[in-house]
């Protein structure tokens, strides 16, 4: 993926006369993010996989190509709109810090001057978001926050955001290295997500091994729920 790969310019800045009167060529396409681009490339994938379900359901007269036309057309706001106030309910955001897929649990919005949309735009360089790195343990599907959630927070603009990803926070800490720490489980989405974009970076998923032991496995979780039937939409 390169931020530079696509152009389009405009035709009035672009003629003889334009030259001669010293006017620089304009861009009509505004240059997007790394970060945005993996969303969309993802997203494309997503659908040539979604369309191609349906398809093939419709031919071999399998019933499922309504839920396959559903998910491809279903809005999840929740996941590609960068919100411009913190929840109330613990988020996690998905990032690129020099071409490294990040995942941290959004704790902090400093928006630009003069901001009042309730979403971030994905080319604002100036608002800054503050995150809790976490390591993330994609096989047991569960995020846990290096250290203490008001300690060691890392700042990104916007546009390193790739998306959020619904969590669950689990009632009991976890204790590691010395020091007690936040738990979080992943959506089976989050995971996935996780998991096919390092797949599109061309990198292998780093599994994070966070050995819960039966003794500690929560019994109970409180976070988002599915708006649909009102329970924790979990693995």
């Amino acid at each position: 993926m390169s931020s530079g790969a696509f152009s389009v310019l405009d035709p009035t800045t672009t003629s003889e006369d334009s030259a001669a009167f010293g006017i620089q060529p304009l861009e009509l396409a505004p240059r997007i993010s790394l970060a945005t681009q993996l969303l969309h490339a993802y997203e494309l994938r997503r659908a040539q996989q979604l369309s191609s379900l349906a398809l093939s359901s419709v031919e071999s007269g399998i019933g499922e190509s309504g839920i396959a036309l559903s998910a491809l057309f279903a809005e999840d706001e929740d996941v590609c709109l960068i919100p411009a106030v913190v929840p109330q309910d613990p988020v996690g955001v998905i990032f690129l810090q020099e071409g490294v897929l990040m995942f941290g649990i959004l704790r902090c919005i400093n928006l630009k001057h003069g901001w009042a949309a309730p979403f971030l735009h994905r080319h604002d360089m100036q608002s800054r978001l503050s995150v809790k790195v976490c390591d993330v343990d994609a096989d047991r599907h569960y995020a846990l926050s290096q250290g203490a959630m008001s300690s060691n927070l890392h700042w990104l603009p916007p546009a390193d955001v790739v998306c959020m990803a619904p969590v669950l926070i689990c009632d009991e800490a976890f204790h590691w290295q010395g020091q007690e720490a936040p738990l979080f489980r992943l959506h089976i989405e989050s995971v996935e997500r996780w998991c096919k974009m390092h797949t599109l970076l061309g990198k292998d998923v780093i599994s994070t091994t966070i050995d819960v032991g039966q003794s500690k496995i929560p019994r109970k979780s409180r976070g988002s729920r599915n708006k649909k039937h009102g329970k924790p939409n979990l693995i």
